[in-house]
């Protein structure tokens, strides 16, 4: 087995051991994905640079949904368009 494989599988049952009590978190080969009943709420990942024989790792972030009552406040200032 590659190098590349093993290091997936491994990070693979790392992050099927992570849990936490109010987000809900599903582990793919290279990705957790963090999310709430309600919605997605970001994702940590890995990824295997081919051309440069590394890794990477980043985060996203997704913006939360604005509450109902933040729809209905009217604007500071008047739009000009």
């Amino acid at each position: 087995m590659s190098i590349l494989k093993s290091l997936e599988a491994e990070l693979l049952k790392v992050l099927e051991q992570i849990r936490l009590p109010s987000v809900g978190l599903k582990a793919s080969k290279n990705k957790l994905a963090l999310s709430t009943a309600k919605e997605k709420l970001g994702e940590i990942y890995v990824q295997h640079l081919n051309k440069a024989d590394g890794y990477y790792a980043g985060m996203e972030i997704l913006p939360a949904k604005r509450s109902p009552s933040a729809k209905t406040r009217p604007r500071p200032m008047k739009a000009d368009c």
